[in-house]
C-alpha cells in the first residue's frame, strides 16, 4: 500500500481548491478548561475569500484568522471576511501575499511579493515599511518570530529588529531608521545563499535548507550554530528531543535526522498495514 502526501510547493505553498479549519462556534479564543464541541466549516471564495490559493494564515490575539492569497489580504472575523487590497491600503504595496505573522502587541507583520512588509498596528492601521539604504531598496526575503526576538526581518544584508522605543501609531510608515541590526555570529554566508525552505524547529531555532545542508540558527544565543550536510531534504516536524523528521526526496524515504550527530534513523520502516503488508510513502509536489 502506498500513503501519498503532497508537498506544498517549494515554498510550502499549497493549492488549496477549499479552506477547512476549525472553528468553536466563532473563532474568537476559548478557555482552555472547556471542551467545545467541534464544527467544521468551508471557507473558499464562495464565502467571501479572495483567492483559494492560501499562501499563509495567522490567527491574531483576538481570535481573528488572517488569509494570505496571491490576489490581497483577508480578515475572517467567524461570521464574515474582510478583504483588503492594495488599491484600497496602498501602504500594502502588493496583493501577493507570502506570509503574515501577529506579534507579541497583537500587530499583523506581512510580507508581499517582491519582499516589501506591511505593519498593521494593534488598531488596525496599515503602515508601510520602507527599508532603504542610499536610495536602494532592501527587500525582505523572509520573517521571522522567535520568543527572544519576537519579529525578525532577514534580508540578504543583516537581520533586523524593531527598536522597542518605536511610537508606530503616530507614523504612517517606517524606515531603517526605526530598526536595528540583530548581529547573528558566523551568519555572513547566511545572508547570501538562495534557500528551499526555512523552518521554524522551536521557540528560538531555525533551520535553512539548501540543496545539499541545513543551516542551523538559535535567535536566543545569536548564532549559526552549525551547517549540516544532507541533500534533497524536505524538513517535516520536530521528533524527539534534538531530531527532525524528514522526506528525502530523491530516495523517496521518510527520515529521522539526529542533530547531535548527523546520523539517520528510520522511524517508519518495516510498518504494515492491517493485511500485512508494507507502508511506503512518498511526497510529491
Amino acid at each position: 500500500m502506498i500513503i501519498r502526501r503532497y508537498k506544498i510547493g517549494s515554498l510550502f505553498l499549497m493549492n488549496i481548491c477549499s479552506l477547512f479549519f476549525f472553528l468553536t462556534g466563532s473563532v474568537l479564543s476559548q478557555s482552555s478548561h472547556s471542551l467545545p464541541n467541534i464544527q467544521f466549516y468551508q471557507l473558499n471564495t464562495v464565502h467571501g475569500l479572495t483567492d483559494n490559493y492560501i499562501y499563509d494564515m495567522a490567527m491574531d490575539k483576538n481570535g481573528f484568522l488572517w488569509v494570505g492569497t496571491g490576489e490581497g489580504l483577508n480578515e475572517f472575523n467567524g461570521k464574515s471576511v474582510i478583504k483588503y487590497f492594495k488599491q484600497e491600503y496602498p501602504q500594502l504595496q502588493n496583493d501577493y501575499i507570502k506570509e503574515i505573522l501577529c506579534d507579541r502587541k497583537n500587530r499583523m507583520w506581512v510580507l508581499t511579493n517582491p519582499g516589501d512588509v506591511t505593519m498593521i498596528d494593534e488598531r488596525r492601521k496599515f503602515h508601510r515599511i520602507g527599508i532603504y539604504n542610499e536610495s536602494k531598496f532592501i527587500p525582505t526575503r523572509w520573517m521571522l518570530q522567535t520568543d527572544s526576538q519576537d519579529i525578525i526581518l532577514l534580508t540578504k544584508k543583516n537581520h533586523l529588529v524593531i527598536k522597542p522605543d518605536v511610537e508606530v501609531e503616530s507614523s504612517d510608515s517606517l524606515t531603517l531608521d526605526d530598526f536595528e541590526p540583530l548581529e547573528v555570529q558566523h551568519a555572513d554566508s547566511l545572508y547570501t545563499r538562495g534557500y528551499l525552505q526555512v523552518f521554524k524547529y522551536d521557540g528560538d531555532t531555525y533551520f535553512f535548507v539548501t540543496d545539499d545542508h541545513i543551516l542551523r540558527v538559535n535567535y536566543k544565543t545569536q548564532t549559526l550554530e552549525n551547517v549540516i550536510e544532507c541533500k534533497d531534504a524536505t524538513l517535516l516536524t520536530k521528533w524527539n528531543d534534538n531530531e527532525i523528521l524528514l522526506y528525502h526526496k530523491t530516495e523517496h524515504q521518510l527520515k529521522s535526522l539526529h542533530l547531535d550527530d548527523g546520523q539517520y534513523s528510520f522511524p517508519f520502516a518495516n510498518i504494515r498495514d492491517q493485511k500485512g503488508n508494507l507502508i511506503s510513502t512518498e511526497i510529491t509536489q
